[in-house]
């Protein structure tokens, strides 16, 4: 009996690492991550199409690649399980949040007529 009580003391401290609520299929991006890369991709061929008729080909090409490289940057969550847009709006909360600065008042002019007293 006490043999397997030491046996519990000896084992090392397990410290869990951070784990996703979610299954992803590549780190950070889960389902409704891919969900949304593909509507935004869906939009950035359209915008691209129209530029490539209107404008030229580069162009187009240029502005869906760079619809798709931030919405990616913006959605994809890192080992908080925080996304680019969730901490901006954290960002924002706490700027506007109203902070408390503790001080001690002391009065310049008072504080010149008590030396004069003292002495």
């Amino acid at each position: 009996m006490e043999d397997k009580e030491n046996q519990v003391l000896e084992k090392e401290l397990y410290i869990p690492v951070p784990i996703p609520d979610s299954d992803d299929y590549i780190s950070g991006i889960g389902q409704n991550e891919v969900g949304i890369i593909t509507i935004a991709f869906i939009i950035s061929v359209v915008i691209g199409i129209f530029l490539s008729i209107a404008q030229n080909t580069i162009v187009g090409v240029s502005i869906g690649a760079f619809i798709i490289f931030m919405v990616i940057t913006l959605i994809r969550r890192d080992i908080c399980n925080e996304n680019l847009i969730k901490k901006i709006i954290v960002f924002l909360d706490y700027q506007k949040a109203q902070r408390k600065y503790q001080y001690v008042f002391k009065n310049e002019f008072c504080a010149e007529f008590e030396d004069d007293e003292d002495e």
